[in-house]
């Protein structure tokens, strides 16, 4: 019977349900519960101050695209005035939907930190403000209309007494514009640091200081400023 065996294990007819080295079928798997596992809390970070901006991203982070192109030739680490009439919006980041950080008035310097930003089809300076702790973004223009211009270095200032016809600059921020040379005339509006005006006339001593009426470039606003208060220049002649 054995040598019968033989040939049929060897062609394979005959097959078993289970490999041979096993004495007995596998016993059928026990479906034993898989443990529950504790759930992993990931903190959400907090967001950074992105250079004091009040928590805002930079416009990388935001998706917002970098450019080499820009309407005005800004130089990154250079100053830059606005020129805008009515000034300029300093945003959170470099967006129309960005948070309004301060209003920037005519005639404002600035300095250009980064940029220029392509967004909502303006181009963007990330500043930093001369003379105060603010900073942000500023669109350089919209269309046809320029907010900034190169703040220029060709000319200096000079510790002299000012004489009319004189372009001077005010050297501090929020000179005092009044429609009279005295401290109780009406306050027509404060100029920023970096104002420059033209001498009209002067000097008037009045309240222990000596006023000169001036008019401001950018505005055409006339009035009456201290050219110094305790010992302080306010504003100095551009030569």
């Amino acid at each position: 019977m054995g040598l019968a065996i033989a040939p049929a294990l060897a062609c394979g007819t005959i097959s078993t349900r289970f490999p041979i080295e096993s004495a007995a079928p596998p016993s059928s798997p026990t479906n034993t519960p898989l443990p529950t596992s504790t759930p992993i809390v990931i903190p959400t970070p907090a967001p950074s101050d992105a250079g004091g901006l009040g928590g805002s991203t930079g416009p990388e982070e935001q998706g917002i695209e970098r450019t080499q192109r820009s309407q005005v030739p800004l130089v990154v680490g250079e100053r830059a005035r606005v020129i805008a009439r009515d000034g300029v919006r300093l945003r959170s980041g470099a967006s129309l939907e960005a948070a309004e950080v301060a209003q920037l008035p005519a005639s404002s310097l600035v300095l250009v930190v980064d940029g220029p930003f392509v967004a909502d089809g303006i181009y963007w300076w990330r500043v930093e403000v001369v003379g105060n702790s603010h900073s942000g973004f500023v669109a350089e223009g919209w269309q046809d209309a320029v907010y900034l211009e190169v703040a220029g270095h060709e000319q200096a200032l000079v510790d002299r007494a000012p004489r009319a016809g004189d372009t001077v600059e005010v050297v501090i921020q929020n000179l005092r514009l009044r429609q009279g040379p005295n401290v109780s005339a009406t306050l027509i509006t404060t100029l920023a640091l970096g104002t420059r005006m033209t001498v009209q006339q002067g000097p008037q001593a009045a309240d222990g200081y000596q006023w000169y009426e001036v008019r401001t470039e950018v505005g055409n606003l006339t009035g009456w400023a201290v050219v110094a208060a305790d010992n302080v220049i306010t504003y100095k002649v551009v030569e």
